[in-house]
């Protein structure tokens, strides 16, 4: 690939990768909000868990990403 095209790929990931933190915070900071509301437990509880789920998702794909932007400037 040339330099403009791993320049441009560089920056999208960079790009990517500020997404996916700032959807990991404001999915843990909602799931941790959760906790303090008053609804009813099965409902409280399993939307934890599936905040919990997507957190480590999304921290799945940021160190993924991360990888891929040290292969490229390596």
């Amino acid at each position: 690939m040339n330099k403009v095209g791993l320049e441009s790929e560089l920056a999208y990931l960079i790009t990517a990768k500020n997404h996916l933190w700032t959807a990991m915070l404001g999915t843990s900071g909602g799931t941790i909000g959760l906790l303090f509301i008053n609804t009813k437990t099965y409902s409280k509880w399993s939307l934890f868990f599936a905040g919990v789920v997507l957190i480590f998702f999304f921290l799945e794909s940021y160190f993924r990403k991360d990888g891929r932007i040290e292969k490229i400037i390596e």
